[in-house]
């Protein structure tokens, strides 16, 4: 069972996602915030898998400092930031923070319902929209990605660095294997082998290291 608790500034926004996560067998809502503190303490009494967090409930209790304190407490509650804003700088710090998922308000229940449950299963996710929008405003130019000529980071082959970037544009494995002519298992073996040559958790860490590299 997915124990989830659900953090947003507005009452009804917390009854309604708890509605949609009910109907789910495997997810249950153990709990609801309105603030910041009242997060914090919830997360101490009822050691929930998830906590989904509007973003507003961050910024008037400190921003991504309150992300940091629940992954410091709480190390084995995974953080969602569920939010409208689709800042680079808001991105980037959840990112760095620790937040496990970064999803926008406009999301399907569906999707909302497959985040919490790959989150919990140990991935990290995030939004394409935001993604999208991440990569834009850091002065990334997702047209020029194919054409930008780069020296490969010291041990990426030009298949790995042609996958990253694929990655950066927001793509899951079934779309790069279909940019790239290349099976679904290959793509998902080879990103895993490029987490491990880099020494980074997930494709999160992965977007991040190749913008601050020159690899998108």
């Amino acid at each position: 069972m997915i124990k989830v608790v659900v953090a947003d500034a507005h009452r009804i926004v917390n009854e309604g996602v708890k509605l949609i996560l009910e109907r789910e067998a495997e997810i249950e809502v153990i709990g609801d915030a309105a603030a910041a503190q009242e997060l914090i303490e919830l997360c101490g009494r009822l050691q929930p898998c998830i906590a989904l967090v509007d973003a507003f409930v961050l910024k008037e209790g400190g921003g991504v400092e309150v992300v940091r304190q629940l992954r410091t407490k709480h190390p084995a509650t995974k953080i969602i930031i569920f939010t409208s804003c689709t800042d680079a700088g808001c991105m980037l710090q959840a990112i760095q923070s620790g937040a496990s998922g970064y999803i926008l308000k406009d999301i399907h229940p569906r999707e909302l319902v497959l985040t919490i449950k790959s989150v919990a299963a140990g991935l990290s996710i995030m939004d394409k929209q935001a993604m999208r929008s991440f990569t834009e405003q850091a002065g990334i130019s997702l047209a020029a990605v194919y054409e930008r000529q780069i020296s490969p980071d010291p041990g990426l082959t030009d298949r790995e660095v042609s996958i990253i970037r694929h990655i950066v544009e927001g793509m899951e494995n079934r779309e790069i294997a279909r940019s790239l002519f290349m099976s679904e298992g290959t793509i998902k073996n080879t990103v895993s082998g490029i987490l491990r040559k880099l020494d980074l958790r997930d494709r999160i860490q992965l977007v991040v290291f190749a913008i601050r590299n020159g690899l998108a």
